[in-house]
C-alpha cells in the first residue's frame, strides 16, 4: 500500500475540514472575486491506438472517465474563478511511443491551491471497443470512472479525495482498493458484497482485494486521505435487455 507523507496528511484534514475546501477559494466570499468569476472549457479530441495507456496526472481538479460510442479520445476540461485564475491553470498532452500523457497544472508561482481557482473538472471519454490502460492520479480533488470490459486496467488514485468506480456486475476483473486508515473501503449493493468477501485475498475496513468472477485485468484505487466506494451496476446484458 501507498503510504502517505505525515505531514502532508495533516495538511489535508484540515483543507478537507474548512468552509474553503477542494473548491472553494480562500476569497471566494469577497463582492469584487464574485463579479470576477467566469468560466472555462477546453476540449481536446486525441488518438491513441488500442492497447495504450492513458496517464492523467492533474495538480488541482476532479477526474470523471467513461466509455462512449465514438472513434476518438476526447478530453473536456471547465474552469472556474477569476481570469487570473484560470489564465493560470495549464493542460497539456505528450504522446510517448503508446502512451499518451495529459497533464493540468497551476503555472509556476501560484502553488498547486490557487485560491483564484475556484473549480477544475476533467471528463476523459474513452471509445467503447478499444482496449486501453488508464491511470489517473490527482492530487487534490475526486476520480470516478466507469468501467467497462473492454478497459484493459486501471490505476486510479488521490491523495485528498475519493474515488469511486462503477462495475458491471459480470466483469471478469481483480481488484485491489486501499485507503490510508482516514476514510475507508466500501462496495455496494451489500447483497454483492457478500458474495464477493467470502472469496476476497484480503477484507479489511481500509483495504479490499479481491478477484471477482474469477479475476482479470487489474482494478486499483488508493486515496490517501478519503474513501474508495465501489458500486456494482447491473451487466452489460441486463442493460441490452
Amino acid at each position: 500500500m501507498k503510504g502517505p507523507i505525515i505531514a502532508f496528511l495533516t495538511q489535508g484534514l484540515l483543507l478537507l475540514g474548512t468552509s474553503a475546501g477542494l473548491n472553494q477559494p480562500a476569497n471566494a466570499h469577497s463582492a469584487e472575486y464574485l463579479e470576477r468569476v467566469s468560466t472555462e472549457t477546453i476540449q481536446k479530441s486525441l488518438n491513441l491506438k488500442s492497447g495504450g495507456l492513458i496517464l492523467l496526472d492533474v495538480e488541482f481538479g476532479n477526474v470523471t472517465i467513461r466509455e462512449y460510442e465514438g472513434k476518438e479520445i476526447r478530453v473536456e476540461l471547465t474552469l472556474q474563478g477569476s481570469p487570473e485564475g484560470i489564465s493560470g491553470y495549464r493542460f497539456t498532452h505528450n504522446y510517448f511511443g503508446d502512451q499518451l500523457t495529459l497533464k493540468g497544472w497551476s503555472e509556476k508561482g501560484t502553488g498547486a491551491r490557487n485560491p483564484q481557482l475556484k473549480r477544475a473538472e476533467f471528463v476523459i471519454m474513452v471509445p467503447a471497443g478499444l482496449h486501453y490502460a488508464i491511470k489517473a492520479q490527482t492530487r487534490q480533488g475526486s476520480v470516478r470512472a466507469a468501467v467497462s470490459r473492454d478497459m484493459k486496467g486501471i490505476d486510479l488514485s488521490t491523495e485528498a479525495g475519493k474515488v469511486r468506480i462503477e462495475l458491471p456486475a459480470d466483469l471478469q476483473v481483480s481488484i485491489d482498493a486501499s485507503t490510508s486508515g482516514v476514510g475507508g473501503v466500501s462496495v455496494a449493493p451489500a447483497s454483492v458484497f457478500s458474495k464477493l468477501c467470502p472469496k476476497c485475498e484480503i477484507r479489511r475496513d481500509d483495504r479490499l482485494k479481491v478477484k471477482m468472477n474469477g479475476g482479470g485485468p487489474e482494478i486499483t484505487a488508493y486515496s490517501a486521505i478519503g474513501s474508495v466506494h465501489l458500486e456494482i451496476v447491473e451487466s452489460a446484458k441486463e442493460r441490452q435487455s
